[in-house]
């Protein structure tokens, strides 16, 4: 079994409630588990946040090389982000305000992976972009 597929049984195994048909909210053994919020519908339709719009991004710049260097170096500026609250985790959410203040969760798995989804993404344009030079 591949990386991937642990990943989704363990999930699986501890958030969703076969008895209710949605998703926990929480992990907490406590009956906040089985709150039925409004925004786990964002859920559905819109499984990757930030992500999505990086990947966007590249797409509609056709994956140029400068595109990928602009959304490399916005990035950059997560990397205090990666270092606050729990190491190479990343928060739920932000404040609006300057500077952003963490919210919500402290270690939230789709943050982070939607960024490594972005950082996929700009390696395999390097790469690309290093084979046509070379």
């Amino acid at each position: 079994m591949d990386l991937a597929e642990q990943v989704w049984e363990s999930f699986s195994r501890a958030f969703w409630m076969e008895d209710k048909g949605y998703l926990k909210d929480v992990v907490s053994g406590t009956a906040a588990d089985a709150q039925l919020r409004c925004n786990q519908i964002w859920a559905v339709p819109a499984p990757f946040p930030l992500g999505a719009y990086y990947l966007a991004y590249l797409k509609t710049r056709g994956n140029a090389p400068e595109a990928a260097r602009t959304v490399r170096e916005q990035l950059g500026g997560m990397e205090a982000m990666l270092r606050e609250g729990c190491v190479g985790q990343l928060p739920e959410i932000y404040d609006g305000g300057v500077p952003g203040a963490s919210r919500g969760c402290f270690a939230q798995a789709w943050s982070v992976g939607e960024l490594l989804r972005v950082c996929e993404k700009l390696e395999e344009i390097e790469r690309e972009d290093t084979d046509h030079a070379g």
